[in-house]
């Protein structure tokens, strides 16, 4: 049985059923999704090209530290509330850095941690 902190709210997703403009998506009411072994279950703070968020359940064989990490990761499209991914898939979001950026960062996060730093400027500028 999965770990959870899940909200109670139910997750939101667009679908799209057929070809056409932004008018063919259709926002849905979907079950939870649920982490399976080695998987985490994201609440997701900015959807799109890549995804950021909070991970809110576990799946078996997760350590427990997992809980309440801000991850980001790569992904074609997703317009969901939660999702669920490996944890090989996913990058841990930098302390400093917001998860709107790790958003838009998602890409050069996955390749490794020295691709991106965080400088520890107020401004949070990132080089």
């Amino acid at each position: 049985m999965p770990v959870s902190l899940r909200s109670p709210r139910p997750p939101r997703a667009a679908q799209v059923k057929e070809f056409g403009g932004l008018d063919v998506l259709v926002p849905v009411d979907l079950p939870d999704p649920v982490p399976g072994p080695g998987e985490v279950l994201i609440d997701v703070a900015h959807p799109g090209g890549s995804v950021s968020g909070t991970v809110t359940a576990l799946g078996a064989g997760v350590p427990q530290e997992w809980l309440d990490r801000r991850v980001a990761f790569f992904v074609q499209r997703s317009y969901a509330s939660r999702v669920v991914a490996g944890t090989d898939a996913v990058t841990v979001v930098p302390d400093g850095l917001d998860l709107l950026s790790a958003a838009a960062l998602a890409f050069p996060l996955s390749q490794g941690p020295g691709e991106v730093r965080v400088r520890g400027s107020a401004d949070g500028e990132t080089e």
